[in-house]
C-alpha cells in the first residue's frame, strides 16, 4: 500500500516514465502493424500519465505535509525566527537526549542558540518520514550553517502527531552531532 501511496501521490515519476516507455512501444508496434485499431490503445498510455500527474499534484499525504512543515521550520530558522516553528510543537512536547524537557523550554533554548549563533542556511538532505495513523516517526539530518563561517551537522528524530487534523512534534531529540567547526551550543 506504501508503494501505490508514494507511486500515485508522492513521487508519480516512475509511473509516468513506465507510461512513456509503454506510449513508444505502442507507436513502434503501430508503425509496424498499420492497423487502426491500435490508434485507441495509444491514448492510454498519456491518459493514464496525466491523470496521475494530475492525482499527484492535488493530493498531499502526511508525508508530505510533514516535509513542508519540516522546510517551513528551517526557512525560519533561518530567518531568525523561532516563534514560527513553536507552533509546530504540541503544548505537551518533549526534548530528548541534551534538550530540554518541555516545551518552554525547548523554545527558551532554541532562542539561545539563535542569539549566540545566527543561522546563514539550514539543508534537510532527504528527510526519512514514516507515517502511521495518527502518528508519524523522522529522521532527520540536517546541516546548518552558521554566519560565523562554522557548520554543523545534526540528526534530529522527530515523533510527531496529528492533533485536531494539523501534525504537531510531540518529541524531538537531537540524535547526533557533529560540529563541522567547533562550534558550542550553550
Amino acid at each position: 500500500m506504501d508503494l501505490v501511496r508514494t507511486l500515485l501521490f508522492e513521487n508519480p515519476v516512475p509511473l509516468i516514465v513506465v507510461m512513456a516507455v509503454a506510449e513508444v512501444a505502442g507507436l513502434l508496434v503501430y508503425r509496424a502493424h498499420r492497423r487502426r485499431e491500435l490508434l485507441g490503445w495509444l491514448l492510454a498510455p498519456p491518459a493514464v500519465a496525466g491523470m496521475v500527474g494530475l492525482l499527484a499534484s492535488l493530493v498531499q499525504t502526511d508525508r508530505e505535509r510533514i516535509r513542508a512543515a519540516l522546510d517551513d521550520i528551517a526557512a525560519r530558522i533561518v530567518a531568525g525566527d523561532l516563534d514560527g516553528p513553536a507552533r509546530y510543537l504540541d503544548p505537551a512536547c518533549r526534548g530528548g537526549g541534551v534538550l530540554p524537557d518541555g516545551r518552554d523550554e525547548l523554545i527558551a533554548f532554541g532562542k539561545a542558540v539563535l542569539r549566540k549563533h545566527p543561522v546563514r542556511q539550514v539543508r534537510l538532505p532527504f528527510p526519512t518520514i514514516r507515517t502511521d495513523r495518527p502518528d508519524a516517526d523522522a529522521t532527520v539530518n540536517s546541516v546548518v550553517s552558521f554566519r560565523s563561517g562554522t557548520s554543523m551537522w545534526i540528526v534530529w528524530r522527530l515523533k510527531w502527531a496529528r492533533r485536531d487534523g494539523v501534525w504537531r512534534i510531540v518529541r524531538v531529540e537531537m540524535a547526533r552531532s557533529a560540529s563541522l567547526g567547533g562550534l558550542e551550543l550553550p
